[in-house]
């Protein structure tokens, strides 16, 4: 049985980076990635470009196989998780066992299933893997027909749209509410949002079942869900639960990243923050936290995307709020979200010079009267 001092379940960029901050701390220890993947880190957030033809498939790969061993890091390319046993501080992949003295599990997620009906002979794509892309770009290249659809209404929706517009495709999106977009948007953002996408040749649909319309191809953005099964024995909600220092509920075991639902100590409650820049900051709070530490996660999640010229940042919570202030001028949107008094999240869209603000602001607690004054709203 191989044992190591530290193990890692999940080979992107949080377990990757904790690896290296562990490494960075500890000259000697035995560390270890285990990835269900056959490739060492490459960039997600890269995916879309490649697929609208901006980036070259090798310049994804932010590793080699080889940087492991020139850091003393085992890695275990398509190891795929069994079961963990926490009391015996074990786990197995296929017919293997392995021990460990510290546990960090950066699993992530997979694409959430989607059951509606499809148009008849659809292709229906998912945009998570680096085999998916691969699976996208060859599929697009060979459809039978120039019609595309895009389900869903968030940031994998957002480039489908981009990426079949690029590629040519008569591109139809379907809103669920009154404007697209408008769960995390509202209806200034999503009026703004749906005008910008009319304009360049998307067709929005209402009240539509995607059946209904005759694409060949359709791109699907639903968002994601955990694998959980091989983690029994850990207290578990829609991810993995942990404390504010990302401590799971058996010893030694910790987790980041998209699996990982902490508690938020500026929001007060338990959360996923389910991209890059989180990740990447989850996997350094562990490795301090695995070696001793105590430093509690905190980071005002922040999400910007570009799509068709306009340019989009979410920050915080923009699930869960109880009250809203927002303004548009028609070219910009400002949206401010409050859990009871308190700012907890934004929307904006060409408003990037005020996301650092609005961030400071949430990390303080900043309540609604501040926040009127400070926009005049």
């Amino acid at each position: 049985m191989a044992r190591f001092d530290f193990a890692i379940i999940g080979g992107g960029v949080s377990g990757t980076t904790a690896a290296e901050a562990l490494r960075e701390r500890d000259a000697h220890a035995s560390i270890a990635i285990f990835e269900d993947e056959p490739y060492p880190l490459y960039s997600r957030v890269l995916i879309p470009k490649y697929l609208k033809g901006d980036a070259a498939r090798e310049t994804l790969f932010l590793r080699k196989t080889e940087n492991y061993a020139e850091k003393n890091i085992a890695f275990y390319p398509g190891a795929e998780i069994v079961r963990i046993d926490p009391s015996h501080h074990e786990f197995q992949t296929g017919d293997e066992i392995f021990s460990y003295k510290k546990l960090l599990i950066s699993a992530g997620g997979r694409p959430r299933p989607w059951t509606a009906d499809a148009p008849s002979g659809a292709r229906l794509l998912r945009m998570h893997t680096l085999d998916d892309a691969d699976a996208i770009k060859k599929t697009i290249s060979e459809a039978p027909c120039g019609t595309a659809l895009v389900i869903g209404e968030g940031f994998i929706a957002m480039e489908f749209i981009e990426i079949f517009l690029k590629n040519g495709f008569s591109t139809h999106v379907i809103a669920n509410g009154d404007y697209f977009g408008e769960k995390k948007l509202g209806k200034l953002g999503g009026d703004l949002f749906e005008e910008n996408l009319k304009r360049h040749g998307v067709e929005v649909h209402k009240n539509t079942k995607p059946a209904s319309i005759k694409a060949c191809v359709v791109g699907v953005g639903v968002g994601i869900e955990r694998n959980l099964s091989a983690f029994s024995g850990l207290e578990v909600s829609a991810g993995i639960l942990t404390d504010e220092f990302l401590a799971a509920s058996q010893p030694d075991i910790y987790a980041s990243g998209d699996i990982a639902e902490f508690f938020d100590v500026i929001l007060k409650k338990r959360r996923a923050a389910g991209n890059w820049t989180s990740a990447f900051l989850q996997g350094q709070a562990a490795a301090r936290n695995m070696l001793g530490g105590q430093v509690a996660f905190k980071n005002v999640a922040t999400y910007n995307i570009s799509n068709l010229g306009l340019r989009f940042s979410f920050l915080g919570d923009v699930e869960e709020y109880d009250d809203t202030l927002e303004s548009s001028d028609g070219a910009s949107l400002l949206r401010l979200l409050f859990r009871g008094d308190q700012l907890s999240g934004a929307a904006l869209i060409n408003r990037f010079q005020d996301k650092t603000l609005i961030a400071e602001l949430i990390e303080n607690g900043a309540h609604k009267n501040e926040i009127k004054q400070k926009f005049s709203l």
